[in-house]
């Protein structure tokens, strides 16, 4: 799929919500495309938000602690290390609707 410089798109954010960028062609963009997050139209975002809860809510979760660290794939396929301060974010993407798993360990990550 190809998307024209200046053309909307969406994409599912780091909270599991479908969001809206303009292309640019910046490695934020090109990622996302690496990583198949990035749409033509609302409609096919959400479905794929859709599949990817489905698949969420049947594997396995693992719980993180208040003030621990934690590792996460982002919504441009690439991993992250955040603190767990309970905070709207956090709960967000610790949530039943997270569609990026959350990992205590990054060789997790990378093994995923």
């Amino acid at each position: 799929m190809n998307i024209q410089e200046n053309r909307q798109y969406f994409f599912i954010n780091n909270e599991g919500i479908v969001d809206v960028d303009v292309w640019i062609n910046s490695d934020e963009d090109k990622n996302r495309m690496n990583f198949y997050n990035a749409f033509l139209t609302e409609k096919e975002a959400f479905q794929m938000l859709s599949f990817l809860k489905t698949i969420v809510s049947l594997s396995k979760k693992e719980q993180i602690l208040d003030n621990s660290d934690y590792f996460f794939i982002n919504d441009q396929g690439l991993i992250e290390q955040d603190s767990c301060i309970s905070s709207d974010e956090d709960n967000n993407r610790f949530s039943f609707y997270n569609v990026f798993p959350t990992f205590k360990d990054a060789e997790l990550v990378l093994k995923k």
